[in-house]
């Protein structure tokens, strides 16, 4: 595969990764009276959302043969954010209920509160290991010289 049909295709799968991240982090931020756990779950899908904005404006501009290591990363990302938006959505509004309307003790019976931290702790790793990538990118793209940049 060549590097632009590889940048372009983990562009696609960042893409994907960052509307779940969206809606996961609406639907934990909007459980009212929540502990402080599922508060920092929403926090940590924001900073995984604004990650993964960082990651495609990057991969926009800098087609890169590591687009093979990178995929593989934001691939087992998506699988575990899709993995849980699945768990998430046992707190889909009941008919004639306003969707996101869930308050801490409706939740519970569905989503033990200790899953809640565990989601929040492989979020994170995959938060570590996307950053690394985006730093080597980075890295790369400010050692090329401006004529050889794809706009």
């Amino acid at each position: 595969m060549d590097p632009l049909s590889g940048t372009a295709s983990v562009i696609a799968v960042v893409t994907a990764a960052l509307q779940t991240g969206i809606a996961i982090h609406k639907a934990v931020s909007g459980i009212r009276d929540a502990p402080q756990q599922v508060s920092r779950l929403a926090s940590t899908f924001d900073d995984l959302n604004s990650l993964l904005h960082q990651l495609a404006d990057i991969l926009t501009c800098s087609p890169d043969e590591q687009s093979g290591d990178l995929s593989k990363l934001v691939d087992r990302c998506v699988a575990d954010i899709n993995a849980f938006k699945g768990k998430l959505a046992k707190l889909n509004a009941a008919p004639g209920e306003r969707p996101l309307s869930r308050t801490w003790k409706r939740v519970k019976k569905f989503i033990h509160q200790d899953e809640f931290g565990g989601m929040g702790l492989v979020v994170r790793d995959h938060i570590t290991s996307l950053k690394f990538q985006l730093d080597v990118l980075q890295r790369w793209f400010n050692s090329i010289p401006p004529q050889y940049i794809y706009y």
